[in-house]
């Protein structure tokens, strides 16, 4: 890795309160290549920080992201940013795959080398860019 790219990924979790965020925000902050700068409930707190080039990921819960409908595609397209969507089902997670959405989980199976694995394949290979 060069000398000039930052060493941590900046991350976002824009999610409800509550265990799935509180199990992220644990596994993410072990992970001694994350920053995890925020956490938000709003999609205008992530649009903020992207505009602001503060964040590197986004991880986005889902029903956020459909309350939005349309603010939530800006978002997740964002030249800046990768964002990974948190589903709540099978079903939600194909509905998102099939608007062009890549890159959907399930939240209740997060662990800790599909978050690593994501991680570096999308984020670190936008911050070598």
């Amino acid at each position: 890795m060069s000398d000039t790219l930052p060493t941590r990924v900046r991350v976002v979790i824009a999610a409800p309160p509550g265990l799935m965020r509180n199990s992220l925000q644990s596994l993410l902050r072990a992970m001694p290549q994350v920053n995890v700068i925020a956490l938000t409930e709003t999609l205008e707190t992530v649009r903020a920080m992207i505009d602001a080039r503060t964040v590197d990921c986004i991880f986005l819960d889902a029903e956020i992201a459909e309350a939005h409908d349309a603010q939530w595609t800006r978002v997740t397209t964002q030249a800046c940013v990768h964002c990974l969507l948190l589903a709540a089902s099978t079903q939600q997670a194909d509905a998102l795959r099939a608007q062009g959405m890549p890159h959907v989980v399930l939240k209740n199976y997060l662990d800790e080398n599909l978050i690593r694995d994501w991680l570096n394949t999308r984020a670190l290979a936008l911050r070598a860019a």
